[in-house]
């Protein structure tokens, strides 16, 4: 894959989602502590516990989270329309249920009002925000991504690249694997 071509593809898709992304974010925010709200509901809570008028108006950033994703797998090459629309529809679900949960728990902590679950809270905001996006297309578009090399049919996937990465860390230091065969069962 051409990485500069792929960054270019990458920014000019960025820049147009986000512009695309302004008129629908508060739909989709609202939809975040709607079903935030249903989790307080089954949970006991008086409903709406949420208010959409009360939240602070920096909450609707996490909504951005949906465009880098969203960017990175049109733009990434070698795999076809269908598959795209399938990893698109998979991450923007397991996005959602993301957001929901930070939701949740963003209100669980001021509930308890302690030091610890509001870094828990900045931490799980940290990571759904930042983070996942760019994990998730990393794991869903791992096998069209990284090249096949010869000889390692079915190796191919996040477990054959970590067992590779050992084996060639046991080379390096001399240390033998639990899986390597010259170890005792």
């Amino acid at each position: 894959m051409d990485k500069l071509k792929f960054f270019a593809g990458f920014l000019a898709l960025l820049t147009v989602l986000f512009l695309l992304w302004l008129p629908v974010y508060k739909i989709y925010f609202h939809a975040i502590v709607y079903a935030a709200n249903i989790f307080f509901w089954i949970m006991g809570y008086p409903t709406p516990y949420i208010i959409i008028t009360d939240l602070p108006s920096e909450m609707t950033i996490w909504t951005t989270h949906l465009v880098p994703f969203i960017a990175l797998v049109l733009a990434t090459p070698k795999i076809q329309p269908k598959m795209k629309g399938k990893i698109i529809l998979a991450g923007s679900l397991i996005l959602f249920l993301s957001q929901v949960s930070i939701m949740v728990g963003y209100y669980m902590a001021h509930m308890q009002d302690s030091y610890l679950a509001h870094i828990i809270t900045a931490f799980m905001i940290d990571v759904g925000v930042v983070v996942l996006p760019f994990a998730l297309w990393f794991v869903l578009v791992y096998k069209d991504v990284m090249p096949e090399r010869k000889g390692e049919e079915g190796k191919r996937g996040f477990i054959g690249f970590m067992k590779k990465l050992y084996a060639t860390n046991d080379r390096r230091t001399g240390t033998e694997s639990a899986s390597s065969p010259s170890s005792p069962d």
